[in-house]
């Protein structure tokens, strides 16, 4: 075999004009006359027609589900049948769903169904979130307290803070990687998230360092330097875990640094990869409570927010929403929602702006989504999938109150206005009129083939280059996600 073929098939487009586009005004003026539902016009067809189809592959359009999936066992759901005697069929609303969208892209019309969501793409290891912080609630804003120090390529021998970070940190806190691959998955690690409404404080026995000039930070025997090139934690001066701070003597807590745990947590539910080795220790000292903080601009936390309900929507099926809060922590939710909603108190990973003046992103993890974004008149919007196809023709999109024309697969198939405010009393809407009943088969149950397991099926994450677009200077030239 010299190609694979995705599971979706695209029809090309037939026509490069549309001469059949009907004007929203004259379709508001009622100037048109053979586009009605309350009578018939002269000169127009209307009729029945009567198809076959053959299912060249097995086929199962599931009806029912008749038992619920369990940790042990998958879900099992009862295919589609019609009649007395239980024949297998196919739904009308399948058909005219592949009629339509057919339909749609021969004679290049609009896309009548369009998940208007917001694209986003993994971050590449070179752009991972390193410098945590706690997130801090002040007079209904979200701020930012800046706990440990970013990964530092280090100059020779010396590790300097530059770009917004410099100005962040009174003191070079640097975190503590906690634990192995298999401790942090057994059932006895013993350590949680820090919460606000149950806090818990540790300590271990850390070296105490201070900057030189210029923000630098020279470097010691108990920094943890990865490959020679960059500063990215800090070892205890003995061996062992973080120890409650309750169980340290009065007399011995001086040696000890107070700090704070930041756990994601591996177990079953959490399909984590097997590369995680640790969880971290925050040094956190008393004086730590009142170090400075900074805003986090608004557009990071509308992004945050985004990619976080993204995540969630995916997974409400799941034995656990995504994204996972840190363990110890509960999920702030939206009243009646399952969406996630920051916090105060929480521990993120955070990026600041070029100045340090205030934080440009957050996430739950070091490597997170990254939102494909547009300058738009001095802010930052998302760019969602239908400002792609209106990049390519304005009528393209799903019909809302900024269109021109109305396209042929619109003009038979409906449409319904796509952005009507909450406000209007009404909007522009057409049924369709193109009418579909359920395809049934002419042999009895005996075309069924035995019971058989699927895998989890999904749908490709938008914006899918590989399936849904081709570069402009070749047919078969693939677009990488990122470079789209």
């Amino acid at each position: 075999m010299t190609q694979y073929h995705n599971p979706y098939h695209f029809v090309p487009t037939v026509a490069e004009t549309r001469p059949d586009d009907l004007p929203v005004a004259d379709f508001e003026g009622l100037q048109v006359g053979h586009v009605r539902h309350d009578r018939y016009s002269e000169n127009t067809f209307s009729g029945r027609i009567i198809c076959r189809l053959t299912t060249e592959t097995p086929i199962f359009i599931g009806a029912n589900r008749t038992k619920e999936a369990t940790d042990q066992a998958p879900a099992e759901v009862a295919p589609f049948l019609l009649g007395i005697d239980k024949r297998a069929a196919i739904p009308a609303s399948s058909l005219r769903g592949l009629i339509s969208s057919v339909a749609e892209a021969a004679s290049k019309s609009a896309l009548r169904v369009l998940e208007n969501r917001a694209f986003s793409f993994r971050r590449a290891m070179t752009e991972s979130l390193s410098a945590i912080g706690m997130v801090v609630i002040k007079d209904g804003t979200y701020h930012l307290r800046p706990l440990t120090l970013p990964n530092i390529e280090l100059q020779g021998r010396v590790a300097r803070l530059s770009g917004g970070f410099a100005k962040l940190f009174p003191v070079p806190n640097l975190k503590v990687y906690v634990g192995s691959a298999s401790f942090i998955r057994s059932a006895g690690f013993p350590y949680k998230t820090f919460s606000l409404d149950a806090p818990k404080y540790y300590g271990l026995k850390l070296r105490q360092r201070s900057w030189g000039a210029n923000k630098d930070l020279p470097s010691d025997p108990n920094q943890y330097i990865k490959n020679g090139r960059f500063l990215l934690a800090q070892r205890s001066l003995v061996n062992g875990d973080p120890i409650p701070w309750e169980k340290i003597p009065d007399n011995e807590k001086p040696q000890y640094t107070r700090g704070i745990m930041r756990v994601l947590g591996c177990d079953s539910k959490r399909d984590l990869p097997n590369t995680k080795k640790h969880e971290i220790f925050i040094p956190y000292p008393v004086a730590a409570e009142s170090w400075p903080t900074i805003p986090i601009e608004k557009t990071a936390v509308e992004r945050f927010h985004e990619l976080a309900d993204e995540r969630t929507d995916e997974t409400l099926k799941s034995p656990e929403l995504l994204p996972y809060e840190p363990r110890g922590t509960k999920r702030n939710s939206e009243a009646g929602k399952k969406l996630f909603r920051l916090k105060e108190g929480d521990l993120v990973f955070f990026r600041p702006n070029d100045n340090g003046t205030a934080v440009a992103e957050i996430a739950f993890s070091s490597i997170w989504r990254g939102r494909v974004e547009n300058q738009w008149k001095g802010g930052i919007d998302a760019v969602r999938s239908a400002d792609f196809f209106s990049e390519i023709e304005p009528d393209l999109p799903p019909f809302d109150s900024g269109r021109g024309q109305i396209t042929i697969a619109e003009q038979l198939f409906g449409f319904v206005q796509d952005d009507k405010d909450q406000q209007q009393i009404s909007s522009l809407a057409l049924a369709g009129r193109v009418y579909f009943s359920h395809a049934q088969t002419d042999a009895g149950q005996e075309c069924f083939l035995p019971p058989l397991t699927l895998r989890i099926l999904d749908s490709p994450k938008p914006p899918s280059p590989s399936l849904y677009f081709k570069n402009g200077q070749g047919r078969n030239r693939y677009i990488a996600k990122r470079n789209l």
